[in-house]
Parts: C-alpha cells; structure tokens; sequence
C-alpha cells in the first residue's frame, strides 16, 4: 500500500487492529512509518501529517505538524509547513504557518504566518503575518501584518500593519499602520500612522499621523497630524496639524494648526491657528490667528489676529488686531486693538489704544497714544505725552505738549 501516493515504493505491508501501516524507503531518501499518512518520516519524505525529521529540506511538499531540519536546505525551496518548523541551522519552505525557529535563521519564499525566531534573522520573499523575531534583522518583500523585531533592522517591502521595530532601524517602501521605532530611525515611503520613535530620525514621505518622537528630526514630505517631538527640528512640506515641539525649530511649507514649539524658531510658509512659540522668531508668510510669541521678533506675511509678542519686534505687512506687546518696534498696515511698545508704533491706521516712546501713524489714529512723542496725520482721539503732532490740525494745534485731540 502507498498512503502517499507515490508510486512504486518497495512497500513491506502489514496489518494490525484493523490499521494499514508502511515502512519503507523512498528510493534510499527516506523511512515512513506511516499509517494513511500519519506518523513518523525520517529523510526526504514530502509529504506527512505528524512528524519529519531531514537533515536539509529537499523534496518538500507539505507538512502538517512538525518539521526538524538539521541543516540548511538545498534550493530551490518550496512547499508547505503547517504547524512547527524547527531548525539547527534553520527551517525554510515555501510557506511557514505556525511556528518557526531557528539558530541561524528563517526562511521562506512566499509567506510566513504565525510565530517566527531566527538567531540571525528571519526573511520572507512574501508577506509575514505574525510574530517575527530575528537576531540580525527580519526581512520581507512584502508587507507585514504583525510584529517584526530585529537586532538591527526590521525591512519591510509593503505596507505594514503592526509594529516594525529594529535595534538600528525600521524601514518600509510602502506605509506603516502601528509603530515604527528604531535607535537611529524610522523612514516609509508612504505615510506613518500610529507612531514613529527614533534615536535620530523619523522620515516620511506620504506624512505622519499619530505620535512620532526622534532625538535629531521629524522630517515628512506630507501632513504631520498628531504630536511631534523632535531634539533639534520638526520639518513638514506640508501642513502641521496638532503639537509640535523642536529644541531648534519647527517649519511647515503649508499651514499650521494647533501647538507648535521652536527652540529658536518656528517658521511656516503658510498660515498659522493657535499657539506659535519661537525663541529667537515666529514667522508665518500667510498670516496669523491666535496666540504667537517670539523672543527676538514675530512676523507675519499678511494678518497677525489675537495675541502677539516679541522682545524685539511685532510685525504684519497686513493688519494687527487685537493684543500686541513688542520691546523694540510694532509695524503693520493697520493696528488695532491693545498695543504696549517700548520702542516706536510704525502704522499707516491705529484703531484702540497704544503705549509707546513713538508713535508714527501715517494715516489716520481712532483712539488714544500714549507715548513720548505721537504723530498722526489725521487724528481723530487723543495723544497723550511729551509732545504730540496732529498734522490735520490747525496751526498753531498742530503740534503742542502733554495733550493734544481732534475729533
């Protein structure tokens, strides 16, 4: 009787408790002892249900159940293991489901499912579903779903669902969904959604969604959405959505909404909403609206709304509106609001009240000027200081001390 199916085999058959079972050669490759497929091949059986021992995998077809290899197979490698691939140097097949592991590693040509160890590494031409763990580093051409740890690096082809973690490294060619860590970086080609922790770099070509932290940088040539933490610079070429914090700077191509932290700066060639903090500069080209602070200067390309200030100076080639506090210069089209200035206002309108030691409107001024000297050339409230110049008056009220209004 052959229970394999394979031909003419030299079988020595036999009968006991109403069960056929073999022992037999395979061509002097192989020992079966078998029943209907179930039992015991020693060699290069390909095919048994309970358990192969080999000392390389050739002729593998199918496994279910257990697999010991004692050394590397010869290729080409291939066929099916369901269950535990156990391996000297390493198990290897077409496909791996179950447990696999290995001293020198794990491989397999088109996928791997389950649970893998690899003393050096464990690498997959195909996808890998599971729990991979290698010394060296774990590999594969497609995608991952699961966990992969490596020693150094953990590669994956495809899109990633999981966590791809590796003691130098994680890398993926497509996207990762999960988290992404490595003591120098992490770096996908398509976006990072989850989290991304680095000892150096976190780098993402589709943009990054989620929590990513690294000692350098935080680099992405897509939206950053979430929370960024960065020793030296957060870096979006796109926009910045949530907190960001930079011990250098924070700089945003596009627009930035939320929290956004620079050690010296935070710069964005867009727009700005919410709390901007730069300690030598906050610039935003394309305005902005909520609370903006700079240690040196705050900048805006069009409107700077609600809160701003600055040591140094307070600028808007649009309007100021609302509270502005400024050591050195506030300059705007127009101001309106609160504004306190050590130095000097340069405005072409002022709207509400201002302190400073000058005052420069030239237009016109609603409201009041406190200040050492105050110039306006229409007022229309009031001027308050050493001397104060309203040039829509009449001489001799044009320039006079201490007090001077038109209305």
């Amino acid at each position: 009787m052959d229970p394999q199916g394979d031909g003419d085999r030299g079988v020595v058959e036999g009968r006991e408790d109403s069960f056929t079972w073999a022992a037999a050669r395979r061509d002097g490759r192989s020992l079966d002892l078998t029943v209907a497929g179930w039992g015991l091949v020693v060699g290069h059986g390909p095919r048994v249900t309970g358990l192969r021992v080999n000392f390389g995998d050739t002729e593998l077809e199918r496994v279910n159940g257990a697999n010991l290899t004692l050394w590397r197979p010869d290729p080409p490698v291939g066929g099916s293991v369901n269950g535990l691939a156990l391996g000297v140097v390493g198990p290897a097949a077409g496909n791996l489901r179950g447990v696999g592991i290995g001293l020198g590693g794990v491989l397999a040509e088109n996928s791997l499912l389950g649970l893998h160890v690899g003393g050096l590494g464990v690498v997959s031409e195909g996808p890998i579903r599971g729990i991979s763990l290698g010394g060296l580093g774990v590999v594969t051409q497609e995608g991952l779903d699961g966990l992969a740890v490596g020693g150094l690096g953990a590669v994956a082809q495809g899109t990633t669902r999981g966590a791809l973690i590796g003691g130098l490294a994680g890398v993926t060619e497509g996207s990762l969904d999960g988290l992404g860590a490595g003591f120098l970086g992490v770096a996908t080609e398509g976006y990072l959604r989850g989290g991304g922790l680095a000892g150096l770099a976190v780098v993402s070509q589709g943009g990054i969604q989620g929590l990513s932290a690294a000692g350098l940088g935080v680099v992405s040539d897509g939206p950053i959405v979430g929370a960024s933490l960065s020793g030296l610079s957060v870096y979006s070429s796109g926009p910045i959505q949530g907190v960001s914090a930079a011990g250098l700077a924070t700089v945003g191509r596009e627009r930035m909404d939320g929290v956004q932290l620079g050690g010296l700066a935070t710069v964005s060639q867009g727009s700005m909403t919410g709390l901007q903090v730069g300690g030598l500069a906050v610039v935003a080209q394309g305005g902005a609206l909520g609370g903006t602070f700079g240690g040196l200067a705050v900048v805006s390309g069009r409107d700077l709304t609600g809160l701003s200030a600055a040591l140094g100076a307070v600028e808007a080639s649009g309007a100021l509106t609302g509270v502005s506090l400024a050591g050195y210069r506030t300059k705007a089209r127009n101001v309106t609001g609160f504004n306190g200035t050590l130095g000097w206002v340069d405005t072409e309108e002022l709207l509400g009240f201002s302190a400073a030691g000058y005052h420069n409107v030239d237009g016109r001024q609603r409201g009041i000027t406190v200040g050492i000297f105050n110039s306006a050339v229409e007022l229309q409230g009031v001027q308050i200081g050493i001397l104060n110049r309203a040039k829509n008056n009449r001489t001799p009220f044009q320039i006079l001390p201490l007090l001077n209004l038109s209305f």
